[in-house]
């Protein structure tokens, strides 16, 4: 869980989220756009 959580948050700032955008919709953007690199950062681990 922890190791999940520490590659999440290294990926947030690596994805393309506009800096703009509203807190939800940053965060659906992260999550769509984010899985597949955060799913092979886990499988890398």
């Amino acid at each position: 869980m922890t190791k999940i959580a520490v590659v999440r948050n290294q990926g947030k700032p690596i994805g393309r989220v506009p800096e703009g955008a509203s807190g939800t919709t940053s965060r659906a953007h992260a999550e769509t756009v984010g899985r597949a690199p955060v799913e092979a950062a886990i499988q890398a681990a």
